[in-house]
């Protein structure tokens, strides 16, 4: 990495007015960089005798970024601090010189004498161009935010999977006498195991090796308390991580990796709680509020009434309607984000049609677009063989929305499985905070589509999103 120049950067230097006069004083005389411009050098006087030493720092926010033990001879020391290799953000920065009695020899101490005070030294030197300040410290921000977004999503889906997981076993066991059967436990294992291939070993490591680039990086950062939040944000993470994969393995019946064993220090509930603790502390440096860090609704099993052929969920927030009794509700366990589905009443599975009611949290968005954004790539990834018919946006009727609709998106296209194709409608509703969206899956086979388009028309036309009263207010100008 290019070495950051510190030369042009020191546009002022201003002593610190001394707190007491009781004690000697260390006074920093003059801070200004070297003529490679790679560090700082600060000169000053230290009533010590010669053989001495001082601690000298570069300071931020009482964050140290750059330190050095000098010698102090005639009274006086020369620090050289750096070279500076980091990006400096232009800031008011401290250089501090302070005597530490545990890093003198025994010879000093003894001329010293006991009892032996002195007061540190201090000089404020403002780094980079004062007008940047304001804009980078938002890029700043906003990059601690995006952080913990992702760190969030990741979160949130581990917690989802790994309930989903273990109550899908407890079921599993209930149903055949205390055993899970050995297709199942596969199959779990397999779910498991690309869960964690797609959220913990890439997404949560590629959030990691940004964030700790972006340390290596920048010698102090803004807000350094949240900064050192983060990162003990990610060690935590790292041992929940192990607890609930342990406890996965566990109640299947299998082995426990050696590289969950040895992340897995303790349970659960002790890490998720030390999480919501470093998560309120990061927020309250940050001076924002973001969303809870807890298991949203679609964590929790399924319920809601069945008033004819209307379902209402107590749990999502949704309602929807069958067209009449030649279609079923099926509320069978899958997943922690499909909710509900209907299926045609008699039909063989294979050859027939499924609607899924379906729930994806996006917390990085900030608006329909985002939405809209977000969803072509989740569903261009998600399905093999994705191949898109047709998209467009839409807006659904309301009444508890300004303006009386609620945005979505409407898209058709195909998909491959078992080498059979299938074609599905995703008709997508956004909530009015734009951070989830809530989908109905209408799949067929592709030859056997219009034979359900006008009940997947009529189902997805009763599809209503039940998130907030009359009264809650949404983004304008967003629609």
């Amino acid at each position: 990495m290019r070495a950051f120049a510190l030369a042009a950067f020191v546009l002022v230097a201003l002593p610190v007015v001394a707190r007491s006069q009781e004690a000697p004083a260390i006074a920093v005389e003059a801070v200004a960089p070297t003529k490679d411009g790679l560090a700082l050098r600060a000169v000053g006087t230290a009533p010590l005798p010669d053989g001495a030493t001082v601690h000298a720092s570069l300071v931020f926010d009482d964050t140290p970024g750059l330190y050095r033990e000098v010698p102090v001879a005639g009274g006086r020391f020369e620090a050289h601090l750096g070279p500076v290799r980091e990006k400096v953000l232009p800031g008011m920065y401290v250089v501090r010189v302070e005597f530490r009695a545990r890093s003198q020899t025994a010879a000093v101490l003894g001329k010293l004498g006991p009892g032996f005070s002195i007061r540190a030294g201090e000089r404020e030197c403002y780094f980079g161009e004062k007008e940047k300040e304001p804009l980078e410290r938002e890029r700043v921000r906003k990059k601690m935010m995006g952080t913990m977004s992702l760190l969030r999503r990741v979160y949130l889906a581990l917690a989802q999977q790994t309930s989903y997981s273990i109550d899908h076993a407890k079921i599993l066991k209930q149903k055949n006498q205390g055993e899970i059967p050995a297709d199942k436990v596969r199959q779990l294992e397999r779910e498991w195991e690309r869960f964690a291939q797609e959220f913990w070993e890439e997404m949560f490591a590629t959030a990691r090796f940004d964030w700790r680039e972006f340390r290596r990086m920048v010698l102090v950062p803004y807000n350094p308390r949240a900064a050192e939040g983060i990162e003990s944000l990610l060690v935590a993470f790292e041992k929940w991580y192990g607890a609930c994969a342990a406890d996965v393995y566990q109640e299947l019946g299998r082995p426990v990796p050696e590289r969950v064993a040895s992340l897995r220090q303790f349970d659960r509930e002790t890490m998720r709680a030390r999480m919501h603790e470093l998560v309120a502390r990061i927020d309250a440096d940050l001076g924002c509020a973001s969303e809870p860090w807890q298991l949203t609704d679609i964590a929790a099993p399924e319920e809601g009434d069945v008033d004819g052929d209307r379902y209402t969920s107590k749990i999502s927030k949704f309602a929807i309607e069958k067209p009449g009794e030649a279609w079923l509700f099926d509320r069978t366990l899958l997943s922690p984000a499909v909710r509900l589905r209907l299926r045609p009443a008699g039909e063989a599975t294979k050859d027939s049609a499924v609607v899924a009611v379906e729930i994806r949290d996006f917390p990085e968005a900030e608006g329909s677009q985002d939405l809209v954004r977000l969803t072509e790539v989740m569903v261009g990834a998600r399905w093999p063989g994705y191949k898109k018919v047709s998209a467009h946006p839409i807006q659904a009727d309301d009444k508890t929305m300004p303006r009386g609709s609620r945005p979505g998106y409407d898209m058709v296209y195909t998909t491959e499985d078992g080498g059979k194709t299938f074609q599905i409608r995703d008709y997508v509703l956004f909530c009015r905070w734009y951070k989830r969206t809530y989908s109905v899956l209408c799949i067929a086979p592709k030859g056997r589509f219009k034979d359900f388009e006008k009940d997947f028309d009529r189902i997805c036309r009763s599809f209503k999103v039940l998130d907030a009263p009359p009264a809650a207010p949404a983004k304008e100008g967003d629609r």
